[in-house]
């Protein structure tokens, strides 16, 4: 399925139509609830790469989190396991 998704998102980003709306579609089409709340966890550990976020990098994932129909509390429980893993 992610081999299916990136090659997608290839052939999206070079036809220069890309949208977070038509990933996040197909995203909820074929993807449960556990897959996309892994999704959020793994967006916050590249949010987190630099030690820093940025409050438009807070609203993408907060924007992906909510079109993946992911609870709230599982994105704040993303977002402080992402940074927690900065204290290691």
């Amino acid at each position: 399925e992610i081999a299916d998704l990136m090659r997608l998102a290839e052939e999206e980003v070079e036809s220069a139509s890309a949208s977070v709306h038509h990933f996040t579609h197909l995203i909820n089409k074929g993807f449960t609830v556990e897959k996309k709340r892994h999704i959020i966890e793994l967006l916050w550990q590249v949010v987190y790469s630099d030690k820093e976020m940025e409050k438009h990098e807070e609203y993408l994932v907060r924007k992906i989190a909510n079109l993946l129909h992911v609870q709230h509390k599982d994105f704040i429980d993303a977002k402080l396991k992402a940074k927690k893993g900065l204290e290691v």
